[in-house]
């Protein structure tokens, strides 16, 4: 009989630690499998480092922004979004991964990866309790919004375009956000 053994995110980090990937590949944790993600394009790049400057001048000194850092979201999933707002914490999350619990926010900037990001990632983050997912679809140059999740999705999806006004309502207090 042949078994599949997942990996859990401790076994994943552990790997890490060991140097069994190359310190210039990119790779995540989903529902226990590794993914090992290609090299950014600068389409790609321009658009994370535009989500992270809006969302930092949105959020101030009530959330930490990251940018391309992983996240601890179950036992088996430890995603490396490509914008991640986080809850503040003192030590930045210097003593572990930020869990599912600490995140308002993951953003997926998506040139070549938009059905990955959307039946893979998207019910990971919802199961998890992610509260709020963006996806920026560059190929149709819109922003999708997701909020409330429910189970393996969100039970509500808002399509703006890329310059349109949203709003980051996971914050304690929401926030407009202006790209």
């Amino acid at each position: 009989m042949i078994t599949k053994r997942k990996l859990t995110v401790a076994d994943f980090l552990a790997m890490g630690e060991a140097g069994l990937f190359a310190p210039d590949e990119r790779v995540e944790l989903l529902e226990g499998e590794i993914y090992t993600m290609s090299p950014p394009s600068s389409k790609h790049a321009a658009w994370v480092d535009r989500m992270m400057k809006a969302l930092e001048r949105a959020c101030g000194d009530r959330a930490i922004v990251r940018v391309q850092s992983p996240v601890a979201l179950s036992e088996e999933d430890a995603p490396e979004p490509d914008v991640t707002v986080l809850v503040p914490r003192a030590d930045f999350y210097e003593a572990e991964l930020p869990r599912a619990t600490d995140v308002y926010l993951v953003v997926e900037v998506s040139v070549s990866t938009l059905l990955h990001d959307r039946k893979v990632k998207l019910p990971i983050y919802a199961r998890t309790g992610v509260p709020e997912y963006w996806l920026v679809n560059l190929e149709k140059g819109r922003l999708e919004v997701y909020r409330e999740p429910q189970g393996d999705h969100y039970r509500v999806r808002l399509l703006l375009g890329l310059h349109e006004p949203l709003t980051l309502a996971a914050l304690p207090t929401p926030s407009p956000v202006a790209l």
